[in-house]
């Protein structure tokens, strides 16, 4: 079986990283099933740790489907994958030019994009005291601007009995509480992310 690498951008010290990468074994597990147990999942602090990691794991683990997860920071272009690359080569010291496009994924803007995917999720996790402004409430989650995504993910949050979001204290708790379909209906890019895990596993 091939084997199937994650280099995931999210995490501070290993407490954190070990808490996210609990939540995205169970965000993938309710989206791929038994498939999931597949998935070999690095958790990476940074951006340019995550590069790092993931240009040397195409050196030292080559007979692997290697991948790249990170937040785009900004605006991409839809259904052009390679537009992906300009960010890579600004964070890597490694030679990305002939990487299979399939390789690389991104969360748009911000992880966060997929929570506010599933509101519902968010609601039952924060309590009635859960606001949802009309920017976390776009039908293209990935259009929200990273600061306008942050602020308003944090507003709406504030009064409730868990305290304002906080990507330490709470992302992994909502990775493994929202829906994959729901986010892979409102973020292209996610569901770009699925149909090659899906596409993957099944080969396995």
């Amino acid at each position: 079986m091939k084997e199937i690498r994650l280099y995931i951008e999210g995490g501070g010290d290993a407490q954190s990283k070990a808490a996210l990468r609990k939540g995205f074994r169970q965000f993938f597990t309710n989206g791929l099933k038994e498939n999931a147990r597949k998935l070999h999942l690095t958790l990476c602090k940074s951006t340019v740790d995550a590069c790092e990691d993931f240009a040397k794991a195409l050196e030292d683990h080559p007979a692997a489907f290697n991948i790249l997860l990170i937040d785009s920071d900004g605006p991409v272009v839809k259904n052009q994958p390679l537009q992906n690359f300009i960010k890579l080569q600004k964070h890597s010291k490694y030679n990305l030019d002939f990487i299979d496009e399939n390789q690389i994924h991104l969360m748009v803007q911000l992880m966060e994009a997929w929570f506010v995917a599933d509101l519902e999720a968010l609601n039952t996790y924060y309590g009635q005291a859960f606001k949802a402004s009309a920017d976390l409430k776009r039908k293209n989650v990935e259009q929200i601007e990273k600061a306008t995504l942050i602020r308003s993910l944090k507003t709406a949050t504030r009064k409730t009995r868990k305290g304002e979001y906080h990507k330490i204290k709470h992302a992994a708790d909502l990775l493994a509480k929202i829906s994959p379909p729901k986010v892979r209906q409102a973020a292209d890019y996610c569901e770009r992310l699925f149909k090659t895990l899906e596409a993957l596993t099944t080969e396995n």
